[in-house]
């Protein structure tokens, strides 16, 4: 065919600078992109050609006259083709798919992901210096397995690991969506860098408990039309998964019911009676709260809507070098999804990255707490019009200290406040008596529309919150059926994280004399972010974000600066 490259659904590219390395300079940087595509490859491409003359060479600030523009390329470096979808090259071939298969073949759809080792305040990755750079990735519905890659030189790749569901220890592995974090922890004496990442994507629908235990490649067979078995636990995908990033090694995972053993590299389960119920899909959020270079705490949520909380406490001894993996654990804190288990309107799915927030709101006590920002929603099932989604704002009860046995009890959704109890105008008439009380725990924002939903994480600046939702039947000025491709619309929030209330007056019509947002109207803007399923926001940096493509907001928040100064006959 005349274009050989595939589309890239879900595998966003990744652009990685080199820095000056041979044959580039520090005004023409070696810059490469990766991603994967459908016809079964992982790429990688090179953006900028070779060349140590081209550029600013004088640093004035642009190309002058006499200096030589530098040139982007856009070849393709290398490909590498997963076993797992090799399969996709006959579909590609002949046009035709497997009976039964998608109408469209599924490759290498999984997000790149990179750590990079350069030593401090370098700016060039030099595998000749001993500097290193991996990127990990899954395959996400292109099949059940992960891979790491050594590209510390680009034009070198090297396999360093794969794992898949039959590799010891990984039984519970599904369909890889849930993109790798990297993080650094520590069980011993010596920090170790590690991936964590999910279970991942259950095939037939991401909950359903059936007698078929295989994760369907692919595609799933979820119908609408017929009532789903969500009886007991899932067979694949839930699971917590840490491995050393460097080895692939299994280093500790939470299951349902696992047996607990010792052995670091095969099968390790470190917590076992966890409840962990539903497949885990989403990107873990890692976090080190005290900024000791060492992650101690994680979260994620799950397609059953429960939060949970990863605790990796270290050894704070320098002299105990003993393995204290047996003190890491999973806490559930707060279940907001379907509790009786028949698939109704409560049946919400967890799928993004939570955007865990450390907040000081003056206008509480006490005013710090860690906020947890998520919203519910089923991607893989957009169109579906039956659930009722939220924005959550959960706060974490524990902060810094690990949760002990008998901890308090996972927050259920009537045990947080209604944020559209705080608007300024047009709060309900009922069911706000105990707002207040509710929201040390944290708060619920209903989205209006039929089948609205959030698709993408989270973005928090200055205490406020943006976040896009998809609208699979347009809006209240937009019937369905004059929406001629059905491709529904994208809608942007900002509101304020401490109690939901719009942050921005954006419905003039419903002012009433007032300038300030007062209504829940005024917390989206609709009219200019088009069909089909809406982008996240983007931190630009500063006061800097951006909404829909193109769209760069100013988000008007305190911003702080460094600064410096001298106190004459006191600093020398």
């Amino acid at each position: 065919r005349p274009w050989m490259l595939a589309d890239a659904l879900h595998s966003r590219p990744l652009p990685l600078n080199y820095g000056a390395r041979s044959g580039f300079s520090k005004q023409n940087p070696d810059i490469r992109v990766l991603m994967g595509s459908n016809d079964g490859f992982f790429h990688m491409f090179q953006n900028t050609e070779a060349s140590t003359t081209c550029g600013d060479t004088d640093t004035s600030g642009e190309v002058d006259g006499d200096e030589a523009p530098c040139t982007e390329s856009g070849k393709e470096n290398w490909a590498f083709m997963p076993r797992e979808v090799m399969d996709t090259v006959k579909a590609h071939r002949n046009g035709v798919v497997p009976i039964g298969s998608p109408v469209h073949p599924i490759g290498v759809d999984g997000e790149p992901m990179v750590m990079i080792d350069a030593g401090d305040d370098k700016a060039t990755i030099d595998s000749g210096e001993g500097d290193t750079a991996w990127v990990f990735f899954g395959l996400r519905r292109g099949g059940a397995a992960y891979y790491g890659m050594d590209i510390s030189d680009p034009d070198e790749p090297e396999l360093m690991w794969r794992i898949d569901a039959n590799t010891p220890g990984f039984e519970e592995l599904a369909l890889t969506f849930s993109t790798p974090t990297p993080a650094v922890v520590m069980y011993g004496d010596e920090p170790v860098r590690v991936l964590v990442f999910g279970g991942g994507y259950y095939g037939d629908g991401g909950r359903m408990a059936t007698s078929d235990t295989t994760p369907r490649k692919g595609y799933d067979n979820y119908d609408s039309t017929v009532a789903p078995d969500l009886s007991g636990t899932e067979p694949k995908g839930n699971a917590i998964y840490i491995v050393n990033a460097e080895t692939g090694d299994l280093i500790w995972k939470a299951v349902d019911n696992g047996a607990i053993t010792t052995n670091g590299t095969t099968g390790v389960v470190f917590d076992n009676n966890t409840g962990l119920d539903h497949s885990i899909v989403a990107e873990i959020a890692v976090v080190d709260g005290n900024e000791d270079d060492i992650d101690e705490r994680a979260y994620v949520g799950d397609m059953g809507g429960n939060i949970w909380r990863i605790d990796l406490p270290r050894n704070l001894d320098p002299a105990d070098d003993a393995d204290n993996r047996d003190n890491w654990k999973v806490t559930k804190l707060a279940a907001l999804g379907d509790g009786g288990a028949n698939g109704g309107d409560d049946d919400r799915r967890f799928m993004n990255r939570i955007d865990v927030v450390f907040a000081d709101d003056p206008n509480s006590s006490p005013g710090t707490f860690d906020a947890l920002v998520i919203g519910s929603g089923d991607r893989e099932h957009p169109k579906q019009t039956a659930r009722e989604d939220y924005l959550f704002v959960i706060k974490d009860p524990y902060g810094t200290s690990v949760p002990t046995s008998g901890a308090s009890a996972a927050v259920g959704i009537d045990d947080l406040a209604n944020a559209d109890c705080f608007l300024v105008s047009g709060a309900p008439t009922s069911g706000c008596t105990n707002a207040a009380d509710l929201l040390d725990n944290g708060y619920k924002l209903p989205l209006t529309e039929p089948g609205e939903k959030v698709l993408s994480p989270t973005l928090t600046i200055g205490g406020q919150g943006y976040f896009s939702t998809y609208l699979p039947e347009g809006g209240p000025t937009e019937a369905a059926e004059c929406n001629a491709m059905k491709l529904g619309i994208g809608r942007g929030y900002a509101v304020s994280l401490f109690n939901g209330r719009p942050v921005i007056n954006r419905n003039i019509t419903d002012d009433n004399g007032l300038e300030s947002p007062t209504t829940s109207a005024d917390r989206w803007e609709d009219d200019s972010w088009g069909s089909g399923i809406p982008t996240e926001y983007q931190s630009l940096g500063g006061n800097y974000i951006m909404g829909r493509p193109g769209a760069f907001q100013n988000a008007n928040v305190s911003s702080y600066y460094r600064t410096y100064w001298y106190e004459k006959d006191v600093d020398h």
